[in-house]
């Protein structure tokens, strides 16, 4: 019964945050729908250049060929800022009353946005494709996403993880800002790893080998 009550009260309390700030609600909704017609377009433009090669959609080796496509660029890049903002935006008003869970949340959803996004650059490449296109691509989306979410919604999850050297007097506060500091980038280096993992396991299990880390790297 507690946790159906806690159910509730953290869907009220998402609920009331998009009430106060409507700005807030017109960017996920708007996000979403971006990055979604953006996978459907991209999904489109693939089977349409299968059908056209007699290509099989899941071994694709004549698509290596393809020059650069600065449409597929700017197609790629909408895709990943309208899935992180909307995101990193619902992570950051869970983050304001329950941090720990958004801090825990956010490791699934991140890996997914940048699975998500590799599966895009398969789909439609921005230019030739091969190992080494994937191995910077998989860096790229990591720092990126990373760098968004800690920027947009990393205030309100430090201060919950850091609640208990908060609620200290400043002299202990002071004293205890270098180990607080240390363990904050503990749990950030702990988190990108986390974050990195899944997206290579998604990576690796769904796509061909050619988008694969381990395959890059060798």
């Amino acid at each position: 019964m507690d946790h159906e009550n806690d159910n509730i009260s953290l869907l009220n309390r998402i609920t009331n945050e998009f009430k106060k700030s409507p700005v807030n609600s017109i960017s996920v909704v708007f996000g979403l729908l971006i990055a979604f017609f953006s996978l459907i377009f991209s999904i489109y433009k693939f089977l349409i250049f299968s059908a056209n090669t007699n290509l099989n959609p899941i071994t694709i080796d004549s698509i290596s060929n393809q020059s650069l496509d600065p449409g597929n660029i700017f197609l790629i890049i909408a895709f990943f800022l309208s899935t992180v903002f909307p995101l990193a935006i619902l992570l950051r008003v869970i983050g304001k009353k329950h941090g720990l869970l958004a801090f825990f949340i956010s490791i699934p959803l991140i890996s997914l946005i940048n699975f998500t996004t590799v599966f895009m650059i398969f789909l439609t490449p921005p230019r030739e494709i091969s190992p080494e296109l994937f191995l910077n691509a998989h860096d790229l989306i990591l720092y990126s996403s990373v760098i968004i979410f800690i920027s947009i919604c990393g205030q309100s999850v430090a201060s919950d993880l850091l609640s208990n050297e908060n609620n200290k007097d400043n002299k202990t506060l002071e004293k205890n800002m270098g180990a607080g500091l240390f363990f904050l980038i503990i749990v950030l280096f702990v988190w990108t790893q986390l974050i990195f993992k899944g997206q290579v396991l998604l990576t690796n299990t769904f796509l061909p080998e050619i988008t694969h880390i381990i395959n890059s790297k060798s």
